[in-house]
């Protein structure tokens, strides 16, 4: 997948958390917001940190949902996307500057490092509880011989 179709897959694909996305998919999306959050840094004054927050408000969704796919398609499910939230909350409400804050932040620093393993980890090659894998067609169930039951009422 090439970089214009991932980003518009992405976007396509807004708040779509069901089914699998390739790493190619994920990873092109992930420049091409890193691209816009850093060329509208760089660019700027109010006009330009307004904008930022708009459009990177607008970018999250999309993120979010295709970590999630990329998730799926590595057999888990998108929610270990808290994983690193989690812990790095916590410390931050018991205190980042206590002993506990500090091992929390750490375990957060962890979680982060196997989220990004996982992201940048191959997919399933075959079907997965999330679906077919990312670029095949599902197969069509023909429908069953007239007479053995196909469930119309005549």
């Amino acid at each position: 997948m090439d970089f214009p179709t991932a980003v518009r897959t992405c976007l396509q694909k807004y708040v779509t958390f069901e089914g699998r996305a390739t790493r190619t998919e994920y990873w092109w999306f992930v420049l091409f917001s890193v691209g816009v959050v850093l060329v509208l840094g760089i660019l700027g004054g109010l006009f330009g940190a307004v904008l930022l927050m708009v459009l990177g408000l607008a970018l999250l969704p999309p993120g979010v949902a295709a970590a999630a796919r990329r998730l799926h398609d590595t057999g888990r499910s998108g929610w270990w996307q808290l994983g690193p939230a989690v812990p790095n909350l916590l410390g931050e409400l018991v205190g980042s500057d206590s002993l506990f804050g500090i091992l929390l932040g750490i375990v957060g620093l962890g979680f982060s490092l196997v989220l990004i393993w996982w992201l940048a980890s191959p997919g399933d090659p075959a079907a997965n509880a999330y679906g077919p894998p990312p670029g095949t067609r599902t197969s069509v169930t023909p429908p069953p011989p007239a007479g053995t039951g196909d469930g119309n009422w005549r």
